[in-house]
């Protein structure tokens, strides 16, 4: 009989998982998207509160809130695993690269669009990526 999952392993297995049902989500039918992206947030959710350290839990909580349709929470979780990499060795490292990437590329833009829905998100864009820089500074 196998013994108890390590939890690097649990970490292997979840963005496994993750990465999964991402990939279904993106290819899959549009009206089918959001529902995924909900269960991978259950997934984090539960990833994160059985192991706080969890640097994919962190990602995936930003990420799949995005996909759910709230980008909002999703900045909030990004600033939160951003925040809290440090306390992660190498894995916050590669953490704050992760979500750098998925805050300059996917959550700003979502939120710049959303400040601008009937105009130009540029400038919104601009103001929401030098805060992120302000936060990266104070925090980094």
């Amino acid at each position: 009989a196998a013994g108890p999952v390590d939890a690097a392993e649990r970490e292997q297995v979840f963005e496994w998982w993750a990465s999964s049902l991402d990939r279904h989500a993106q290819f899959g039918p549009a009206p089918e998207r959001r529902a995924v992206y909900q269960r991978i947030l259950r997934g984090a959710e539960t990833e994160r509160a059985s192991n706080q350290n969890s640097a994919v839990g962190w990602y995936w909580l930003a990420l799949a809130t995005r996909g759910a349709e709230d980008p909002e929470r999703a900045y909030s979780h990004a600033v939160a695993g951003w925040i809290r990499a440090p306390q992660l060795g190498e894995r916050g490292v590669a953490l704050r690269t992760d979500l750098d990437r998925l805050m300059t590329q996917v959550i700003l833009p979502d939120l710049a669009r959303g400040l601008t829905p009937d105009g130009d998100p540029r400038a919104a864009l601009a103001d929401l990526v030098a805060q992120w820089e302000e936060l990266k500074k104070r925090w980094g």
